[in-house]
């Protein structure tokens, strides 16, 4: 329920919790795109996507993707399966 996950993320940041999230495959990214990017922009510190759900939210490349991220979210971490990670912050 799209109002539950606000509600829990808001009274988490309300009492200084730091929020990370990992949306856990890109259909999701797919479907709930429009909530995921404003919960993003509203509540999560640190975002962990792998490659397939980052493009799904930029159409960009990792790297760039990665960037794109991290003027959005305090630290973004893209996994790359064998090839490690990316780690962007403001």
């Amino acid at each position: 329920n799209r109002l539950l996950v606000e509600e829990s993320m808001r009274l988490a940041k309300e009492n200084g919790a730091m929020i990370s999230f990992d949306p856990g495959c890109f259909q999701l990214v797919r479907e709930y795109k429009e909530l995921i990017t404003h919960l993003l922009k509203e509540y999560i510190d640190i975002f962990f996507a792998n490659e397939d759900e980052i493009k799904e939210l930029f159409y960009l490349p990792p790297e760039e993707a990665c960037k794109a991220m991290s003027k959005i979210v305090p630290v973004s971490v893209v996994l790359r399966g064998d090839k490690g990670c990316l780690v962007g912050s403001k």
